[in-house]
Formats: C-alpha cells, sequence, structure tokens
C-alpha cells in the first residue's frame, strides 16, 4: 500500500539554528556552548518540526512549506522571527496579514508564552538531547513531546477563540474504548463514545497501524483531532517511527443541530458521506485528502469540514482513488456475486488492501459550555476539606491569571467565574459550620517576560463584578514576593547537596535532582531574575501570610511604606506605553537589591522565611488551617508540582492548593499539596 514519504529537508544555517533555538526553546546560548554540536542539531531539529506541526494545524497543507521558503530566503533574525510570528499566528507571511492582524502577530503572544512555559517545564530534557521523562496525567508526554503538547494546544485555544475553528468541548472523564481492529493490510477505529471518532491507518504491517490508532485514540479523550493528530505525527518523528498514512475525523453536532465531520490526514486518503435510498447507497459527498505520512523531516497536513445528513455514513480511507470516483455510487451498489448488494464486500473490492473504517451520525451529544455553577458538588467538596477541624481558615485565592500583553479571553473570565463561585461556596459552608474565615483575593498578572499592555483598571472591575473585589493586585516584575523567593534561594544555598545539587551552567544557575531539574536563577551575574518555579515557591509564601512578609520588605528596603501593588499598577495604567512602562518596571526592580554575592555571603539570613514560618506555626498551633488556592488553566499543573517539590527538597512547608481547568475541556481536577510539615495543617 502506498505510504507518502519525502526527501530530508536542507541542513539548517548556524544563524538559523542560533535563531530558532535562541527565541522558541529555554536552552540559553551559554548552555548550548556546552552541548555536543550533534544534540545542539537534534534541537533544532526537533524545534523545527514542532514548528511545521504546529503551522500546519493553522493552515493545513501550506503552513510548513510556508516556513521551508522563509528559512530558503536566509533572512536575517528579525524577519524570520516576524514570519514565523505571523505563520503561526495566522498561516500568512507578515505582508499578506490585514492591519489588525499585523499587530497581533507583532505581539509574537505565541512564542513568549511557550518559551515562558518551556523554561519552565521542559528542562528534563536538555542535556539528553531528545530523551523524554516519564508521562504524567494532564500532560501526555514530557520533555520535547510535553513542548510540542503546549504549543499545539496554545494554538487551537487561539483558533477557538477567534472563531477561526469550531469549539467543541472536551470531557475529561472521556476514556478509551481501544476499538481498534483490522481492516485490510492496515487497522480500524471506530470509537461510540464522545468524542464520536473514526479513523483508519496504514503503515509497514497491520501491528504499526493498530499501534498507530490506540496512540490516536489516547490524544483524543484530551484533545481536539487536530491536536491528537499533529502530536501523533510529532512523536513519530521524534521516535524515529516508520512511515505510516492515516485519516482520522471526529463527529459533532452543531449548535443548530447538524453534523460536522472534521477530518485529518496525514498520508493520502479518500473520504464519502454516504446515506441509504432503500437498499442502495447514494453518495451525498465525497473527496481525497494528500498529506504527509508521519513522522516525516517535512510535513504537511491536510483537512476538510463536511456536514453529514441525519443518520448518514463517513466513510474514511487510505485508498486516495475512491474519493475521486465519478462512479463511486454505481461501485457501491454493484451486486456480488449471490446477487446482492453489501456495503462491506463492495468496500473490500474498491480498497484492496487499503483499511477503511465508518462511522455513523446517529445518537451523537453536544456538550454545553460549562458554567461555574456546573462543579458545584466539586467546590462544596473541596470547601468542606478545608474547613475539616479547622477552628479558622485564613485563605488566599487567586483567579483570573492573565499575561500583561493580552487582553482577558475565555479562559480568564472562566477562571474568574469559578473562583468567584468557590468562594461564595465556601463562605456558606464556613457559616453552617461557625468557623472563621478570612478571604484574601489575589489577582496576578505576568509582567515580566512580555510587552506590558494591560489595563489594570479594568481587570480590578472583572473581580469587583464577581463579587470578589481585588485585595491585592500582584504584578510579576513586583520586588516583594521576588525578595521572599531570594530567601528561598539561600534555603537551596544552605542545603545543597541534601537531595540535590546546585550547578552554574551558562551563567544560570539550576537546582538537579534525580527526578527534577529546575532553572532558579537566570544571569546569575547580571539582572539575576528568578526562575518561574522559585519565584512561585515565594509567591505562595507572600500570599500565604501577606501583611506580615510586606512588613518585613519594608523593614529590610528601609522605604517609607505605601501600597506598593496599588502604584504599579497605578503607574502603568497613567503610563499606557509599553517602553515607558518597562522603564517603570526597571525602577520599581530597584527597590530591592540583593546580587549574588551578598545572597552567597549571607546564606542564612532569611527574614521572610522566618517571618512566614512563625506565621504559619502560630495559626497552626491556634487549630487555624492555611490554604494558598489557585484557579488556573491545566496546563500549569506540572509548574504547580514542580513548585510542591522544590518546597519538599528545601523542607518549606508550603499551604498550595489548585483548581485545575481546561482551555476547552469540561471538567476540573485538583492539587491538594502541602509538604507534610506541620504548620501546612
Amino acid at each position: 500500500m502506498s505510504v507518502m514519504t519525502a526527501a530530508p529537508r536542507a541542513a539548517l544555517s548556524a544563524a538559523a539554528v542560533s535563531a530558532l533555538l535562541g527565541n522558541f526553546t529555554p536552552v540559553d546560548a551559554g548552555v548550548l556552548a556546552d552541548l555536543p554540536a550533534e544534540t545542539v542539531e537534534e534541537h533544532a531539529r526537533d524545534l523545527l518540526k514542532r514548528l511545521h506541526v504546529a503551522a500546519e494545524i493553522t493552515a493545513p497543507g501550506r503552513g510548513a512549506a510556508l516556513i521551508e521558503e522563509v528559512l530558503a530566503a536566509d533572512p536575517d533574525e528579525e524577519r524570520l522571527l516576524d514570519c514565523l510570528d505571523a505563520i503561526l499566528e495566522f498561516g500568512r507571511l507578515p505582508e499578506d496579514l490585514s492591519a489588525d492582524e499585523a499587530e497581533k502577530a507583532a505581539r509574537a503572544e505565541i512564542r513568549q508564552e511557550v518559551l515562558h512555559f518551556d523554561r519552565i517545564m521542559d528542562l528534563e530534557s536538555l542535556r539528553e538531547g531528545r530523551i523524554t521523562i516519564k508521562a504524567r496525567r494532564d500532560l501526555l508526554h514530557g520533555g520535547t513531546l510535553g513542548a510540542a503538547e503546549r504549543l499545539l494546544v496554545l494554538l487551537q485555544e487561539r483558533l477557538m477563540m477567534r472563531g477561526a475553528r469550531p469549539l467543541h468541548w472536551q470531557d475529561l472523564s472521556s476514556v478509551e474504548q481501544k476499538l481498534v481492529s483490522a481492516s485490510g493490510d492496515g487497522a480500524r477505529l471506530e470509537r461510540s463514545q464522545y468524542p464520536v471518532a473514526v479513523a483508519c491507518a496504514a503503515g509497514a504491517d497491520s501491528a504499526q497501524a493498530a499501534d498507530v490508532l490506540a496512540a490516536l485514540e489516547r490524544n483524543l479523550v484530551r484533545h481536539p483531532m487536530p491536536v491528537s493528530l499533529g502530536l501523533l505525527d510529532y512523536a513519530a518523528f521524534v521516535e524515529g517511527a516508520a512511515p505510516a498514512s492515516v485519516i482520522a475525523s471526529t463527529l459533532h453536532l452543531t449548535e443548530d443541530g447538524e453534523v460536522l465531520a472534521d477530518i485529518w490526514a496525514a498520508g493520502s486518503g479518500s473520504w464519502a458521506v454516504l446515506t441509504r435510498d432503500g437498499f442502495r447507497q447514494r453518495v451525498v459527498d465525497q473527496g481525497t485528502l494528500q498529506a504527509q505520512s508521519l513522522g516525516q523531516d517535512r510535513t504537511r497536513l491536510a483537512h476538510a469540514t463536511v456536514t453529514m445528513p441525519e443518520g448518514a455514513w463517513l466513510l474514511l480511507t487510505t485508498e486516495p482513488g475512491i474519493g475521486a470516483l465519478a462512479n463511486l455510487a454505481d461501485e457501491l451498489n454493484r451486486p456480488g456475486r449471490t446477487g446482492r448488494v453489501d456495503l462491506g464486500s463492495s468496500l473490500g473490492r474498491l480498497c484492496g488492501d487499503a483499511p477503511y473504517a465508518l462511522g455513523k451520525s446517529g445518537a451523537l451529544t453536544r456538550l454545553a459550555q460549562p458554567t461555574s455553577r456546573d462543579y458545584d458538588d466539586k467546590l462544596r467538596e473541596f470547601a468542606g476539606s478545608l474547613l475539616d477541624g479547622a477552628s479558622g481558615l485564613h485563605l488566599s485565592i487567586e483567579c483570573g491569571h492573565v499575561h500583561a500583553d493580552r487582553e482577558m479571553g475565555p479562559a480568564q473570565l472562566r477562571g474568574l467565574d469559578l473562583g468567584a463561585r468557590f468562594v461564595e461556596l465556601l463562605g456558606d459552608a464556613a457559616e453552617r459550620a461557625a468557623t472563621p474565615l478570612s478571604v484574601d483575593v489575589a489577582a496576578m498578572v505576568d509582567d515580566d517576560h512580555v510587552l506590558n499592555r494591560f489595563a489594570f483598571g479594568r481587570y480590578r472591575e472583572l473581580f469587583a463584578e464577581r463579587n470578589i473585589p481585588v485585595d491585592d493586585l500582584i504584578l510579576e516584575s513586583s520586588p516583594l514576593p521576588r525578595a521572599v523567593a531570594h530567601d528561598v534561594l539561600r534555603r537551596a544555598l544552605q542545603r545543597d547537596g541534601q537531595g540535590y545539587r546546585l550547578n552554574q551552567v551558562g551563567g544560570n544557575l539550576y537546582l538537579e535532582a534525580p527526578d527534577l531539574r529546575l532553572e532558579l536563577i537566570e544571569d546569575l551575574h547580571g539582572e539575576m531574575r528568578n526562575g518561574c518555579v522559585l519565584f512561585e515557591v515565594g509567591l505562595v509564601m507572600y500570599r500565604a501570610a501577606r501583611r506580615q512578609l510586606t512588613d518585613v520588605f519594608w523593614q529590610e528596603t528601609g522605604a517609607e511604606r505605601d501600597d506598593l501593588h496599588g502604584r504599579m499598577a497605578a503607574a502603568y495604567d497613567a503610563a499606557p506605553d509599553p517602553l515607558t512602562r518597562e522603564q517603570l518596571r526597571t525602577g520599581f526592580e530597584r527597590m530591592y537589591d540583593d546580587p549574588w554575592t551578598k545572597v552567597v555571603d549571607e546564606p542564612g539570613r532569611t527574614p521572610f522565611l522566618d517571618a512566614y514560618t512563625e506565621v504559619l506555626t502560630q495559626r497552626f498551633q491556634r487549630g487555624e488551617t492555611t490554604a494558598v488556592f489557585n484557579v488556573i488553566e491545566d496546563y500549569y499543573r506540572p509548574q504547580q508540582e514542580k513548585v510542591v517539590r522544590l518546597a519538599e527538597l528545601l523542607d518549606i512547608p508550603l499551604p498550595l492548593h489548585a483548581l485545575f481547568f481546561g482551555p476547552y475541556s469540561r471538567g476540573v481536577e485538583r492539587l491538594a499539596a502541602g509538604t507534610g510539615c506541620a504548620p501546612c495543617n
């Protein structure tokens, strides 16, 4: 059977390798200089394949070719990045965008977001090149596969947000049916539970084809079809799998009650929509898809969206000629040797050794957009667990987490609604239990690695409209949680060698344990910027004892006390120009000066950590519970787990809890952390 392959792509120039790795991965130049040349080349090839697959999700059949066209022109770094940002966001070159699209592409939001998350979560794979880490519950893969998943999920979310792709909600309770069977020399998948899906695959043999479809279904229970197929293609590339072709579709019920088939292919294939007219088959629609097989250096996916009549069947096959047959209906209705028309026999004759699969449009359900009240039972359960046995509860809740280069979108508003509903239910439960409750509402804006365009005043209004007025609007660039994080850094220095070791590579400081590798500090002898996980530990500590640690900050700096975070947000709102805001940010950062030489000279001086521990201990002795609660998108889960793990290594009590929701998934999941230290209760 035919499996479409292509010649390997041309070698990347040194300038292209440097520009790609420097702007799309967390691998700093100093680290790259310490890696073998072949490992650097593998990183570049892996990254380029990720970008190819991502571009094909945005612009099927042409996105990856546009990237190759740009690279072939050997542009300078600025032009290369401008083109990649435009292709990933809109599937076109910058000069082909509208003014509004060009302004959005120029923000480089996808690149900045991916780089931010990969710096947090993908460091385990740095020295091993393409070795991946153990699979996790929420991210199907770690290492390079995890990086691909984060990129593709982000792209799909953005396409849905702006209406470029229909929004079909995923159900986190979905399970694999494992209904993969042999078909011809390949395999078929005919999934009847939500998400309803049909697929067939051809490869070196039927066993490989079956493995391909099993992997596809594992992706499908958590992701839409384009993300699922893209992950399959990238995994085949990373693993060096033999070429295979797959054509697959999910079947959805639209708001208007129509059945929509979302068909994607890697490799060549055909599709047809069939209905019955008495005993005869009628072909309503048909077509052929031409794409690149899975796992190749070059990437090309094919896509078709088809509306199906009620009760119709969708036929998929890896035989490309079927979709082009002008007399397909006649061939399907040709009587067999017994004189009867049998669809299975006709398809076997037409497809030959190529596999085929059939999916029916009946009995479909549509998952409605979730609301915060859909999860009342689970939220009440969470609230009860926090109040259980406590003589009082001190809660700091963060929801509606956003980056300063964006406007609030559906995901952030959903987080706000969930947070507001949780506070309401928690208040009701505390009143019934006669348990004293204090709630501190923290709004968090990431402004440290993005262009600051955010409207902070309007952000506050969104909280107030939901009856959870903001008590503390925290900016990532704030010197206050950064100062707390430096005490965590000092604790790391004190305990170096006890279950982990600290290592300087390329001017950065890393913590390395058997199950973990974290960047603690970037640019150790220069700007000395906190790694995201280190910062988050300091942030959780600050939120757990905000008043007391704020007192320590003013004592340490000797500055005149005021509402620092309120002053920062007001200053930014008064100066909307991002360049002016950057100057303001630099000024605020200078309020706390703690260079590496000072940290090394005073590793035992930890006033923030001491005050924090004292507050938690006093509350614990009074029988009171402290909880820092984050309502946040589910791709933050690995980051939150690393925060907990770092605190465990450093023996810092951390009463961290999180409620995770997916950008296109129904359902919520909880992380209940705590390090087992008494003050965590």
